[in-house]
């Protein structure tokens, strides 16, 4: 299935169109496997091959469950692509 992504950097927030009806779906940085599936490390995947940035990899964010701020990837997600 092809997916197509959006990505505003200014807010840092990505979008990804599960249908290809250009019916935009948000994901959250910090959302659930549930939320998100295989559309989030997908997303960051392509970010990341076309312009060599994190997305929503390159800053901290907040984890409610954990109450703490935690990168959404590792360096070792990136160092696999």
């Amino acid at each position: 299935m092809t997916k197509r992504f959006f990505y505003n950097w200014d807010l840092r927030q990505m979008y990804v169109d599960r249908d290809g009806t250009s019916n935009w779906h948000y994901l959250k940085p910090m959302g659930s496997w549930a939320e998100t599936g295989i559309s989030m490390p997908a997303g960051e995947t392509a970010f990341y091959l076309a312009y060599g940035r994190r997305f929503y990899g390159g800053k901290l964010w907040y984890n409610s469950f954990l109450q703490r701020n935690e990168r959404v990837y590792q360096d070792s997600f990136y160092q696999r692509i």
